[in-house]
């Protein structure tokens, strides 16, 4: 019984438990409802209180943009009713001030210059009108003056040249004196605007432009012109000077600039794009011409000889970009050349005296009847530059390089050669006296000392002739064609035969430093000492079968002989094929071009004296002669090749003449010079004889006396011309080239074909070849078209380069070959192709240069 009661007191105790904790549920919950109906409440007006305020801020950052837009709207429409009124403003200055300039003009006339008070009210009112006009309207105000010769300069002024209006310190900056900057190519000289006489010295030009503009006879002494455009501004009097003198130009753009005349001095053209300029009879004394870029420039006397040399004293070109310039008659002396790179650039008669040239490049440069003295070299490269009878004085060589140069008549004097680079160096007829020099050096690295001489006090040695198999250098070239497969990496080797011997068969080791030689497209380049085995005959390329890629597709080989002056370029166009007699990859090629690159000549003058008394010759006679390329130096004619006794009563004197050929004589200078006493010639004529190519030129008779009286002399034109057979020189020659295109399918064209033709020493230019004598339709399939043409003074074609427009429907043509003939010496030539001129193949070839065909 005490168990049952047990279990029923634990059952009560249980269910006790259970109701007290409903009853604590019913009572959390009780209490949580009202708190989660409150905190709900909060959230939610907090919510809508938050929605109510972006609302708000909505509504006044739109109200606000609104103001601001209307207020911004006000302000622009404000700007331009003020722009329209200083628009206006300026109108009615500028037009106020044409009509003050009219009548200014009506009432003085040409008298105006002579009113002082005119002049003076003129300067009023143009200050004040520059003042407040834009830089439009400052032109068009300047054009009015230009016009009207007030701000030109005055031909007829006694005392200075000045304007009659003065614009000195007048702000004429970002004025467009020329054509937009948008023209970049050289116009019609019709386009061109003309400045001529304007006088602007003093003025502030500052990022203004002349470009394309003509600008005879006008003055910009001490103007400051930063940063302005003078591009293709040109001179079109011959006499026509301009001043810059003391002009601020920095980082003034002067390409294509065609100037004569022009002072320089004083002038600073720092950071200047100067290259295409042109500059004849210009001085730059003291100029700054620092960083500028002259590449391609020329600066030139009229006169190539003329001693009275244009002053590029004290100038500074320092760190400038100079390459393929030209200089000619300058003096440089105590110019600074530091850090100048200035690769294939020219220099003539021109002194560099007490200049720097420390750390410069004048690569491949040639330099010619020039003086270096007392210059401070100094790691200076002159490698592969060629000089032509060129002096140097006191001069100390230390880390100069003239690796591979050509020397010619060059004379050095106490100059020191230590430590001067000079591996594979020419020395032809050059002297040396009183210098500091290692002949066992000189003799290891010169490849040619032909007569030059050692002089030491009254000591000379003759230093050593050359033989006809002294080692010289030559350069090789190598045009792999732009075909499949890209590229070889076989062993090729070549093999040259001269005239008297052959080399050894020879590995193309390229000095290019590519790892991979003959890649597609590309051109290789090969320097090797060879024996002097004259003229090249022909060459044998061949190449081993080492790897699964073995065809090879070669356009082009050159071979370069710099100590001779000679050049030879042997085309291909083709695969190389495996031969069947040697089972070998090979090709045998014939030079299809040689240019002597300097040819020297020896002219025979034969000098007749006229049978008359009193003609005995106490004076030297010189003799200079002018020809159609170059003109000679003057020469004294002395050792007769006929007679002891030269210019004797009745005397026939032969004497020859070495120079670089002159093409065509068109004059020769006589003079008597350095005679004492007084001395008379009676000069019956003068014949010359070019010996390369057999013409002679009769001087016409003088038959009067030549005295000596302070250096007389006389020019004399020939009289007549005895052309050799060998080479033509008529007004005219007819030549006939035929046009050859394929008998394949579509191998005709549509477009317009042109030809340009090339001998030694230049070329006609593009000639349109559009009247056929054969076909109405030129150049369609299987067509044979020739055309008739008349050049002057033409050679033997060289080379060729035929070309179309890609114009009209159908562009690709199939070319077979081209034929030049001259009937008048039944001469011939041939240009084979055999290809497609087309942009559709890999090639995108539409224009092709060929080489004739070699017997």
């Amino acid at each position: 019984m005490e168990r049952n009661a047990c279990s029923s007191t634990n059952k009560d105790s249980r269910k006790n438990n259970r109701r007290i904790w409903f009853d604590w549920i019913q009572i959390i919950a009780a209490i949580l409802v009202p708190i989660v109906i409150a905190v709900y409440t909060v959230v939610d007006n907090k919510s809508n209180e938050s929605i109510a305020n972006a609302n708000r801020r909505s509504d006044l950052q739109i109200a606000e943009d609104q103001r601001l837009n209307e207020i911004q709207l006000g302000e622009q429409s404000r700007k331009e009713d003020r722009a329209l009124n200083i628009d206006q403003q300026e109108e009615n200055i500028l037009l106020q001030y044409q009509t003050f300039l009219s009548r200014l003009i009506i009432e003085h006339g040409n008298y105006l210059q002579k009113s002082s008070e005119a002049k003076i009210v003129a300067q009023f009112m143009t200050l004040t009108a520059l003042d407040q006009l834009n830089v439009n309207r400052k032109r068009i105000l300047l054009r009015s003056l230009h016009h009207a010769n007030l701000i030109n300069f005055l031909k007829t002024e006694k005392s200075f040249n000045a304007s009659i209006v003065n614009l000195d310190q007048a702000d004429l900056s970002h004025i467009q004196f020329g054509l937009s900057s948008n023209r970049i190519d050289k116009l019609p000289m019709y386009r061109y605007i003309d400045w001529n006489y304007v006088w602007l010295p003093r003025t502030i030009l500052v990022n203004a432009s002349f470009r394309h503009t003509i600008l005879d006879h006008t003055t910009f002494t001490e103007s400051v012109m930063d940063s302005i455009d003078m591009g293709f501004a040109t001179h079109t009097i011959h006499q026509s000077r301009t001043n810059f003198v003391g002009a601020s130009l920095i980082k003034a753009n002067m390409s294509n600039v065609r100037f004569r005349l022009t002072d320089f001095s004083f002038t600073n053209l720092l950071l200047s794009q100067m290259d295409n300029f042109e500059c004849i009879e210009c001085n730059f004394s003291h100029s700054i011409l620092a960083k500028v870029n002259l590449n391609y420039s020329i600066i030139s006397h009229t006169f190539y000889l003329s001693k009275d040399r244009l002053l590029f004293d004290y100038t500074n070109f320092s760190h400038a970009l100079i390459h393929s310039a030209s200089f000619k008659a300058i003096n440089f002396t105590k110019s600074d050349w530091s850090n100048v790179q200035a690769s294939q650039i020219g220099i003539y008669n021109s002194i560099f005296t007490n200049a720097i040239m420390d750390k410069s490049s004048l690569i491949k440069s040639t330099i010619q009847d020039s003086v270096f003295e007392d210059v401070n070299f100094y790691e200076t490269d002159f490698s592969y530059a060629k000089f032509y009878n060129v002096t140097f004085i006191n001069l100390n060589m230390y880390v100069v390089n003239m690796s591979f140069i050509s020397c010619e008549y060059c004379f050095f004097i106490n100059v020191n050669f230590e430590d001067m680079i000079w591996t594979h160096i020419s020395l032809r007829y050059s002297k040396f006296r009183d210098c500091s020099i290692d002949t066992n050096e000189l003799f290891e690295n010169s490849i040619d000392i032909f007569e030059s001489k050692l002089i030491n006090g009254t000591n000379e040695y003759n230093l050593g002739k050359i033989d006809s198999f002294h080692r010289i250098l030559y350069i090789i070239r190598i045009k792999t064609g732009n075909r499949i497969p890209i590229e070889t990496h076989m062993n090729v080797y070549l093999t040259i035969f001269g005239q008297v011997n052959q080399t050894r068969e020879t590995e193309l080791k390229s000095n290019d430093y590519q790892l991979n030689r003959f890649q597609n497209g590309h051109i290789n380049n090969f320097t090797y000492l060879f024996n002097n085995f004259g003229q090249i005959k022909s060459i044998m390329i061949r190449y081993y079968e080492n790897t699964q890629k073995t065809k090879w597709f070669l356009d082009w080989i050159e071979v370069d002989i710099p100590i001779r002056d000679e050049f030879y370029k042997f085309t291909c166009f083709c695969w190389i094929e495996k031969s069947e007699v040697t089972n070998q990859y090979q090709i045998e090629l014939k030079p299809s071009e040689i240019i002597q690159k300097n040819i020297f000549v020896t002219y025979e003058v034969t000098v007749y004296t006229g049978d008359a008394r009193g003609v005995t010759v106490g004076a030297h006679v010189h003799l200079k002669i002018y020809g159609e390329y170059r003109n000679s130096d003057t020469y004294r004619l002395h050792e007769s090749k006929t007679n002891s006794n030269s210019f004797q009563r009745n005397q026939k004197d032969i004497f020859h003449v070495n120079s670089l050929y002159l093409g065509k004589l068109n004059k020769i200078d006589v003079s008597l010079l350095d005679g004492l006493g007084s001395s008379s010639w009676f000069l019956l004529r003068i014949e010359i004889r070019d010996t390369r190519i057999n013409n002679t030129y009769f001087e016409f008779d003088f038959q009067d006396n030549i005295r000596n009286r302070n250096g007389l002399h006389g020019e004399y034109p020939p009289s007549e011309i005895l052309l050799s057979k060998y080479y033509i020189i008529n007004d005219l020659t007819f030549f006939q080239i035929s046009v050859i295109t394929s008998d394949s399918l579509g191998s005709g064209t549509d477009a317009n074909v042109y030809i340009i033709i090339f001998d030694s020493f230049k070329n006609t230019g593009k000639i349109p070849l559009k009247n056929s004598k054969t076909y109405k339709n030129p150049f369609e399939q299987g067509h044979r078209d020739e055309f008739h043409i008349e050049l002057t003074e033409f050679d033997s074609p060289i080379k060729i380069k035929i070309g179309h427009d890609n114009s009209g429907f159908g562009t690709d043509w199939s070319l077979d070959r081209v034929e030049i003939e001259r009937p008048s010496l039944n001469q011939k030539w041939i240009f084979p192709y055999g290809k497609k001129l087309t942009q559709l193949n890999e090639e995108k070839r539409i224009e092709i240069e060929l080489y004739p065909e070699t017997n």
